[in-house]
C-alpha cells in the first residue's frame, strides 16, 4: 500500500489523475531484465503479461487467463483483478477515468496501442510523460545488464546475415522507402546472426537497428559489441541508444517501422515514416533446413535430460519439494551438449499449485510433495545453441494409485493433444482453425482451459514467438512448412490440481498423403521426446487408435 500511495502522491504533483503500468520494456519483451520489472515492484504480480492502471480512488490489474488465479494470490486487495478479454482495460477506463488525464510512459507503449486506446476512450485524455514516475520512486532499482553479444554461427543459423539483409533491402525498394527500423530484439538477432544476454532465458541483444541501402546503424550499448562483430559486419555502425534522438529526426529518409512493435517515443521522432509489418517476423518463423535439424538434435538431447529427471522423480526418497524438482531438471539439462540456459523459469506445480498456470515456487510458496500421492505439473525448457525447447509433463508421484477422476481428466487432455499432433489440414489453415481439435474431448465433458493451445517457438531465440500459434484468438497467420508451434492443451481445477501436456511440433508439407487425397495437405512432426505418464492413462477412454499413438510415441 505504501508504494501505491507514494505513486498517487507523485501523480498529483504532475497533474495526473492516473497512470498505466504495463509489464514490458522499451522493446516489448516478454521476459525482462530485473531493472524493468516495474509492475512487479508496484503490485507484487510476477506474471509475464499484465497491466496495472492506478487512479487516486481505485486501482486495477488486468491479466489474461494464464494468470487470473496467480494474480489474485499475489496482489493486495487494493487492486481489483480483471480478466482480459472479458474485462478490457479500455472498458474499465471508460467507466472509471471518464474526464480524467491518464499518464503513460511512451517507451513502454506502441503507437498502435495508444491509437486504439484513444479511439476506444474518447472521454479519457492520455498523456505521454517524459519520466516514468515508477523510476522516481524505485530507489534500489537494479542497474541494467551489459553482457557482451556474440556471433551466432552460420552452422546453426543456416543462412548468412548478408543474405537476410539483402532480402530486406529488396523490400525497401519495393516499398519505395529509404530505411527500415527494426525494434524487436529477436528480429534484430535473427537478422544479424547475433545473440546476447541482456534478458534472462532468451539470448537477446537489446537494441534498435536502422537499415539503409548501403549501411546500418545498431543503437545499443557500444561496450556490448565485440571486435569480432565489427570485423565480420563492416557496414554496421554501432551508436549508443541515446543517440537515436539526435540521429533520426533530421534524416529525410522515408523509414518503414512496425507500429505494433515500435515504442511511441521512438516512432514519434521519425519525421518521414510509413507503418509496415515487421518483415523479419515471417521468415524468422519459417525455420530453414539447418535450423530444423538443429531443433531436432536439441530436442533429442533435451528429451534424454527430461526422461532422466522424470525417472529421478519416481524413485527419489521423500521429502521432495517443488524446488528440488526445478533443480533436478536444470541439473540434467546442464549435462547435455550445447546447453546455454533455461528457456524460461521452470514451473513445478504440485497439487493446488498445478492449477496456477504459470506458477513459480518461491521461498514462501514452495510445497513438499505428498509421499502418499500428488499430481505434479512440470513445464520446462532449455536454450541450446542449436535450438530451443519447451515441454510440459504431468505425473503422479506417491505410494497410492491416482484417483480415477484424475486419470479421466488426464486422458481427456491427452486426447486433445493427440488430435492436434495427428492433424492433417489444407494449405492456408490457421492455428485458430485447429484450436478446437485440442478442446473437443474436454468440451464434450463440459470442461475447458483458459489459455491458447500453442505458440510459435524460435530457434535459439524467444521461446514464445510470433506470428504463428494455435488458439481461438489472434492466431490468424496460416501455418506453413518450417514453422514450429507448441501443442499444450490442459485442464485446471483451482485449489486442487492442474494438468497440461506439451510437445513442440514442426509443420511439414512432405508427409505421406492419405489414400485418395485430392488437395495438398500439411501435417506435424513431433519434435519433443519424453514419455507420457502410463499410470494416468485411461486406456478405455483413450481408445485403440489413441493408445496406438501413445505406444508409438512412448510412455514411462
Amino acid at each position: 500500500m505504501t508504494r501505491l500511495n507514494n505513486l498517487r502522491n507523485l501523480l498529483k504533483t504532475k497533474a495526473l489523475d492516473g497512470f498505466c503500468v504495463p509489464r514490458t520494456d522499451a522493446y516489448q519483451n516478454e521476459y525482462l531484465s530485473p531493472d524493468q520489472e516495474r509492475l512487479a515492484w508496484l503490485t507484487g504480480f510476477t506474471g509475464s503479461a499484465g497491466m496495472a492502471v492506478v487512479l487516486q480512488d481505485t486501482a486495477a490489474l488486468f491479466v489474461d487467463g494464464r494468470y487470473i488465479t496467480q494474480a489474485a494470490d499475489e496482489v493486495s486487495a487494493d487492486y481489483t483483478v480483471h480478466l482480459i478479454p472479458d474485462s478490457p482495460t479500455t472498458a474499465w477506463l471508460n467507466i472509471h477515468a471518464k474526464g480524467k488525464t491518464i499518464g503513460f510512459d511512451p517507451w513502454l507503449h506502441t503507437e498502435k496501442t495508444i491509437t486504439a486506446w484513444q479511439k476506444a476512450c474518447p472521454n479519457v485524455t492520455f498523456l505521454a510523460v517524459p519520466q516514468n514516475p515508477i523510476d522516481d520512486l524505485w530507489h534500489d532499482r537494479p542497474q541494467p545488464p551489459t553482457p557482451p553479444a556474440w556471433v551466432h554461427p552460420e552452422a546453426y543459423a543456416g543462412q548468412s546475415w548478408l543474405s537476410k539483409i539483402t532480402h530486406l533491402r529488396q523490400i525497401l525498394k519495393a516499398q519505395n522507402a529509404d530505411a527500415l527500423l527494426i525494434t524487436d530484439p529477436a528480429s534484430l538477432c535473427w537478422l544479424l546472426n547475433l545473440r546476447g544476454g541482456d534478458i534472462p532465458h532468451s539470448p537477446l541483444l537489446l537494441g534498435y537497428l536502422w537499415i539503409r541501402d548501403t549501411d546500418m546503424i545498431l543503437f545499443t550499448h557500444p561496450d556490448k559489441i565485440p571486435d569480432s562483430v565489427h570485423r565480420e559486419r563492416p557496414s554496421l555502425t554501432v551508436m549508443p541508444t541515446e543517440a537515436m534522438i539526435e540521429a533520426l529526426p533530421p534524416c529525410p529518409a522515408l523509414t518503414l517501422y512496425d507500429d505494433g512493435e515500435c515504442p511511441l517515443a521512438l516512432s514519434s521522432i521519425l519525421t518521414h515514416k510509413k507503418a509496415f509489418p515487421n518483415p523479419c517476423q515471417h521468415p524468422k518463423a519459417i525455420k530453414n533446413p539447418t535450423e530444423q535439424n538443429g531443433m531436432r538434435a536439441a530436442h533429442q538431447r533435451d528429451g534424454a535430460a527430461v526422461t532422466r529427471a522424470l525417472a529421478w522423480l519416481k524413485t527419489a526418497p521423500h521429502p521432495i519439494t517443488e524446488r528440488d524438482i526445478e533443480n533436478q531438471f536444470l541439473a540434467q539439462r546442464q549435462k547435455e551438449a550445447l546447453f546455454h540456459d533455461l528457456s524460461f523459469p521452470t514451473i513445478a506445480g504440485s497439487g493446488p499449485h498445478g492449477a496456477i498456470i504459470h506458477y513459480r515456487a518461491t521461498d514462501q510458496s514452495c510445497r513438499t510433495i505428498n509421499p502418499e500421492g500428488d499430481l505434479v505439473l512440470i513445464d520446462s525448457g532449455a536454450q541450446y545453441h542449436d535450438g530451443t525447447t519447451d515441454i510440459t509433463r504431468t505425473v503422479w508421484v506417491g505410494s497410492n494409485p491416482p484417483p480415477q477422476e484424475i486419470k479421466r481428466l488426464y486422458t481427456l487432455v491427452l486426447i486433445g493433444h493427440i488430435r492436434v499432433a495427428t492433424a492433417r489440414f489444407p494449405v492456408g489453415t490457421t492455428g485458430a482453425q485447429l484450436d478446437s481439435l485440442a478442446r473437443d474431448a474436454l468440451w464434450r465433458a463440459g470442461l475447458d482451459y483458459r489459455h491458447g493451445t500453442g505458440h510459435g517457438v524460435g530457434a535459439f531465440l524467444s521461446v514464445h514467438e510470433g506470428p504463428c500459434g494455435i488458439g481461438s484468438r489472434y492466431h490468424t497467420t496460416p501455418l506453413q512448412a518450417g514453422m514450429i508451434v507448441s501443442n499444450e492443451p490442459g485442464y485446471y481445477r483451482p485449489g486442487a490440481f492442474g494438468i497440461r501436456l506439451e510437445n513442440l511440433l514442426l509443420v511439414r508439407d512432405d508427409l505421406p498423403p492419405p489414400e485418395g487425397a485430392e488437395i495438398p495437405l500439411l501435417g506435424f512432426e513431433t519434435l519433443t521426446r519424453a514419455p507420457f505418464a502410463l499410470t494416468l492413462i485411461d486406456r478405455d477412454l483413450l481408445g485403440e487408435e489413441g493408445w496406438g499413438w501413445v505406444q508409438d510415441y512412448g510412455v514411462e
